[in-house]
């Protein structure tokens, strides 16, 4: 795919949810246009924006895409992004999801010991932080860490590295009993009143988990 095409996608910021939405706004825009091509920029702009309005779409999202086709294919933006399939859209969100799970969450591995209570515990977190950008990313997610759950903490530690994560070269070697059951990174806090129905919900399903 064009590097082009893909920054577009970007400023749609595409998820699994509103992929096929944007597409067949797009394809229902382009189809318009193509039977009455606006004859300047700002009359291009004009429909261009009231037409995603009128889908529903956020406004910022439409004035950061018609920034960036200023900058690049100008109104044809709109066919080039018609005229992808639903799968090449689907590939590019799985790739954008992983991209920010790296990046958003990446670092948090930096406290990994290399131990399995360390080992089941950041890649659980790792699969919620996943799941929260998108369901195809935690399934990539899974897809790449789920060989290791039997794996020795070498193995694993180069596995991490090669994804990208920031895992110490210490959590290579081996745990020794003392350190096995190691203390886990200090969580923040949250009153159960600045809690969601779904994130108590999801704490009391951790805790469970847990007891069983």
């Amino acid at each position: 795919m064009d590097e082009t095409i893909s920054g577009a996608l970007d400023t749609l910021e595409l998820n699994g949810d509103s992929a096929a939405y944007w597409l067949a706004t797009l394809r229902g825009f382009e189809e318009v246009e193509r039977s009455e091509p606006a004859q300047d920029w700002e009359t291009f702009v004009q429909r261009f924006t009231a037409w995603t309005e009128q889908a529903g779409l956020p406004a910022d999202v439409t004035h950061r895409f018609v920034d960036y086709a200023a900058q690049t294919y100008g109104a044809e933006l709109v066919g080039h992004l018609a005229a992808l399939t639903d799968e090449q859209v689907t590939a590019h969100c799985a790739r954008a999801g992983w991209a920010r799970l790296i990046t958003d969450h990446g670092t948090d591995w930096a406290g990994y010991d290399g131990s399995q209570p360390h080992w089941e515990y950041f890649r659980d977190r790792f699969y919620v932080q996943a799941n929260d950008i998108d369901p195809q990313v935690y399934a990539m997610a899974y897809e790449q860490l789920s060989p290791y759950d039997a794996a020795t903490p070498p193995e694993r530690y180069h596995a991490l590295v090669g994804l990208g994560l920031p895992v110490d070269a210490s959590a290579a070697e081996p745990a020794s009993p003392e350190t096995e059951f190691g203390e886990f990174p200090a969580q923040e806090t949250t009153s159960f009143d600045e809690m969601s129905v779904e994130e108590v919900e999801e704490m009391i399903l951790r805790y469970a988990a847990a007891a069983s």
